[in-house]
């Protein structure tokens, strides 16, 4: 048992170092924040509430943060390994973008078939975050199926370390 919980917490709490930092701890905090900017956006109070000052500025701050964990998460996988580090920065950010985005416009085009004045249907705010919780967590684990589709359909090299300065096109 106890080797099995510390397998478990190697695996989701790799040691701290700049290669953990960029390629697990960073996607992490962007996952969360993609949560959090889903949540955002079914229910704004949540943030003006705690925030009533910046809460725009950190409704921005979140989204950045979701962009730049969705942007490593997808400049670290094996199907790029091959690109120099620019085109892989370039799909990164390009992945990023569209999932995100994408994201956004499926949050809001969900938010308006949510009942908003009906007493008996109405879902309060905690209801409308653990729906939109629920929403980031189904999208977030549908574009990492696919990446590992993807991924798996790539030749695997035997020193998939990242370490290189990149590779010639």
């Amino acid at each position: 048992m106890l080797n099995w919980l510390s397998e478990y917490r190697r695996q989701f709490l790799p040691s701290i170092s700049k290669r953990a930092i960029f390629r697990h701890y960073i996607p992490a905090s962007g996952a969360v924040s993609h949560s959090l900017f889903t949540a955002h956006l079914f229910t704004p109070i949540i943030i003006s509430r705690f925030f009533p000052v910046y809460d725009m500025a950190l409704s921005n701050v979140v989204l950045f943060n979701s962009h730049l964990g969705i942007g490593f998460f997808v400049f670290f996988r094996p199907h790029l390994y091959h690109l120099n580090a620019w085109n892989r920065v370039e799909y990164s950010v390009f992945a990023s973008v569209v999932f995100n985005f994408g994201s956004i416009l499926l949050t809001i085009l969900l938010k308006s078939f949510l009942p908003k004045r009906e007493p008996i249907l109405r879902l309060n705010s905690a209801g409308r975050s653990i729906a939109a919780v629920c929403l980031s967590i189904f999208m977030m684990r549908s574009g990492y199926k696919y990446i590992k589709h993807i991924d798996s359909r790539t030749k695997h090299l035997k020193d998939f370390n990242f370490e290189h300065a990149g590779a010639p096109t």
